[in-house]
């Protein structure tokens, strides 16, 4: 028996999907080329030296969740980046925010909501399964101390507008989020929230748009003030078709 730590290429159509996976395998040799496990014309195990009807796999372990480029969306520049999961059908999206510095999501001095787009679905009716996120925001601290020194963050498909609160279409993917802001602290605030159940998004004629959102009350602002997010946002998706 020999086990062998390989990346197993699985060619679907137009997609491409790398696994990493470890393969054990009754013969003395694997038929391999570098870290690439190679298969013979009836889909086994096999190379040049192998016959299409050579022994197939003892047993595969899969060691990582599969990557996909195929059927993806994409990102918006400087404002995350994403690892793209899929087996053809299911996608799994995981954004990593980079909204800090020049990045980061400002709101002028008397304005009270924003957002900025952070990814683009393909084209398509998307059904999502889940959402969930897992950030840390960072304020300058720019609140007035009273009870009600806090801000509002969300996830949706529409842009935050200038209206002090995050619903509709602001919040459809996470929903509104409230951080207090405990007299100005510009402590790292904990943003962890999910969507509540699986939603269905028309994408068929304008593709579907990702947004991290921010609001604040007028009477919580003191002025200017800027939100850094990071961490992740993980959205799990399928696509049902374009028309």
């Amino acid at each position: 028996m020999k086990k062998l730590l390989a990346i197993l290429l699985l060619l679907a159509s137009s997609a491409t999907l790398a696994y990493h996976v470890t393969v054990t395998y009754s013969s003395s040799a694997v038929p391999t080329t570098g870290n690439i496990v190679t298969f013979g014309a009836g889909g086994v195990l096999g190379d040049a030296g192998y016959a299409a009807d050579d022994p197939t796999f003892d047993t595969v372990t899969m060691t990582e969740q599969a990557k996909t480029s195929h059927g993806v969306g994409a990102i918006v520049a400087n404002k995350c980046t994403a690892v793209e999961y899929g087996d053809g059908t299911i996608h799994q999206t995981v954004l990593t925010f980079t909204l800090t510095g020049d990045d980061d999501i400002d709101l002028a001095d008397g304005d009270h909501g924003t957002g900025v787009k952070v990814y683009d679905f393909p084209d398509g009716r998307i059904l999502v399964l889940g959402v969930t996120i897992n950030g840390s925001v960072a304020h300058n601290g720019a609140f007035n101390a009273s009870d009600d020194d806090h801000f509002y963050m969300s996830m949706g498909t529409a842009i935050g507008a200038d209206d002090n609160s995050l619903t509709g279409t602001e919040a459809d993917l996470i929903p509104s989020v409230t951080l207090d802001t405990a007299s100005g602290a510009t402590t790292p605030l904990d943003v962890h929230s999910e969507l509540a159940a699986s939603a269905h998004f028309d994408g068929t004629s304008t593709a579907v748009d990702v947004y991290v959102n921010v609001a604040v009350e007028a009477t919580d602002n003191s002025g200017a003030t800027t939100y850094a997010l990071t961490g992740t946002a993980t959205i799990t998706w399928i696509n049902l078709g374009d028309y």
